[in-house]
């Protein structure tokens, strides 16, 4: 539905996007998940499949660096429960923008947990919408206010500032994990 929606948009090729998959899969996608209202951007992307500009950019975190914002779509999405991959973890270690379509309420998770989501600069109010693709929508339309914007001295200053927040958190669990663990064991024991 994205990659159908940044067609739809046109501003497919004003990123850096990777959607590498074979015709046949991309086919199947298609049919299986009955997005029968995207079959003109099907029918376009039917003659550029694979896609990926990312590839020729150079490597994945440089590719964030150079982009004004990053669109993370998590793998696994569900109602009842939140799960997140290296993808999130990545973006939050990098001084740049995200958006995330996630589980709702992902990113109050996240800032629960101490992270800093520069929501300054990102209205993550799609966060609280329960709908999903309601808030694919919603993300979208966000991405779509970042594509012309310029960021000054005082902008990166902000991006590196939440990143080494970040990384830094991140390393505090990383130390805090052994105990965590072993506490979790001598739970699951007296089960």
């Amino acid at each position: 539905m994205t990659f159908y929606e940044l067609i739809r948009r046109d501003i497919i090729s004003q990123g850096l996007v990777s959607f590498n998959c074979s015709l046949t899969e991309y086919i199947n996608q298609y049919q299986s998940a009955e997005l029968f209202n995207y079959s003109k951007e099907h029918d376009i992307g039917l003659g550029i499949i694979p896609y990926n500009t990312v590839e020729s950019h150079g490597p994945l975190e440089q590719c964030i660096i150079d982009s004004n914002i990053s669109l993370i779509l998590e793998t696994y999405i569900s109602d009842s429960h939140i799960v997140f991959s290296e993808k999130i973890f990545r973006a939050l270690q990098l001084p740049r923008p995200w958006l995330l379509y996630c589980s709702p309420y992902s990113v109050e998770w996240l800032k629960h947990y101490g992270f800093d989501v520069l929501d300054d600069y990102v209205d993550h109010e799609y966060d609280t919408v329960v709908q999903h693709s309601s808030r694919h929508m919603l993300i979208l339309d966000q991405l779509e206010t970042f594509l012309t914007k310029q960021y000054d001295a005082k902008d990166y200053i902000r991006f590196f500032q939440a990143a080494d927040h970040n990384q830094k958190l991140l390393r505090q669990f990383a130390l805090d994990w052994p105990e965590k663990l072993n506490f979790v064991l001598k739970k699951i024991k007296t089960l």
